[in-house]
């Protein structure tokens, strides 16, 4: 940064020049917004259960199960909310697609880790709150706890895997690439979900996620999903010497933990020798704990301007200021 600043270091990057980015709200049906409400009413028991356990005093507890609590906590939310877009995710696809552009949608997870013991279609949220109770309620609580608790749970009637339901909404397997790290996937044959593996026999993961690409690239297949794993390396541009040449419109699914991921992924669609720059989008619900995170990105990703073309509102910034907590009305509110 030194010699950046003394002019003894030139870094070139790519302009965002032609690039738009907007935010897209989407709002909760009433059916969603009583999933959420009572899933948040299920951790709140979930959560008293385990502190009461805590309390009894044949019990022991550790920093590790605190953490295994939390953290189980955030990830069901977590993905729950990627559920609850998959609707307004699907809408935008698909309008883009009429538009005449082709669709690259980014994630971090694939919810693989909480599916890939289930031979059926499973909720991924579900299924982090019954590893929750397998690995440590059998030993913290009481035997009517857990059955209470798991028949909340089911009453709960969580959606589906939110990968594979974007997937299966936007036409399947056959017309949507699936650039991931995962092994296995599932799949809804005449209304029923089953698990799949991705690999044939003598492939890898990665020769997946290549041919993949290639049949995006060449405009077989118009809508691309990436995850955390396929953020490095690969290509998903208008390149002038590919066959698709379509604009990309870039969807931001879910947010990842830092700045710099997102640009990392922002960085597929967006590259040299481009016919045409990506059109961005971010997916936003009126839920308050997501623009609370988001507040965090979207402070890293105003430098973005500044670091590419030496101005703060050169990537439309207009959108991202919106995410901005710390404003002088923000202090004045604080107690």
């Amino acid at each position: 940064m030194q010699m950046k600043r003394e002019g003894k270091y030139l870094v070139r990057s790519l302009s965002f020049k032609g690039a738009s980015f907007d935010v897209e709200e989407v709002e909760l049906t009433k059916a969603q917004e009583a999933v959420w409400d009572g899933s948040a009413e299920l951790w709140e028991h979930i959560i008293e259960a385990f502190y009461n356990a805590k309390d009894r005093a044949d019990t022991s507890w550790s920093k590790h199960l605190t953490s295994m609590l939390w953290s189980s906590h955030q990830r069901f939310f977590s993905s729950l909310l990627m559920a609850v877009k998959v609707p307004g995710t699907v809408r935008i696809a698909k309008k883009a697609l009429e538009d005449g552009h082709c669709v690259v949608i980014g994630l971090q997870n694939t919810g693989e880790a909480n599916t890939v013991a289930a031979d059926d279609g499973c909720s991924a949220a579900e299924m982090i709150v019954h590893n929750l109770l397998d690995k440590h309620g059998a030993k913290m609580l009481l035997d009517d706890e857990m059955s209470d608790i798991k028949a909340r749970l089911k009453e709960l009637k969580l959606p589906i895997n939110p990968l594979d339901q974007l997937i299966d909404e936007l036409g399947g397997p056959k017309k949507v690439a699936e650039l991931t790290g995962r092994q296995s996937r599932q799949v809804c044959l005449q209304g029923e979900w089953t698990v799949e593996r991705r690999e044939k026999t003598g492939s890898s993961g990665d020769d997946i996620n290549i041919e993949e690409r290639k049949r995006f690239q060449m405009g077989k297949k118009l809508v691309a999903i990436i995850s955390d794993a396929a953020s490095t390396g690969i290509s998903l541009h208008a390149d002038s010497r590919v066959k698709n040449q379509l604009r990309r419109v870039h969807i931001t699914f879910q947010l990842p933990w830092s700045a710099d991921k997102a640009v990392q992924q922002m960085g597929r669609s967006h590259r040299s020798n481009q016919s045409s720059a990506p059109h961005f989008k971010l997916l936003m619900t009126p839920i308050g704990g997501e623009w609370r995170f988001a507040s965090a990105v979207a402070e890293r990703l105003q430098q973005l301007g500044a670091l590419t073309q030496g101005d703060r509102r050169a990537t439309g910034s207009s959108g991202i200021q919106a995410f901005s907590i710390e404003t002088e009305y923000a202090y004045q509110a604080r107690p």
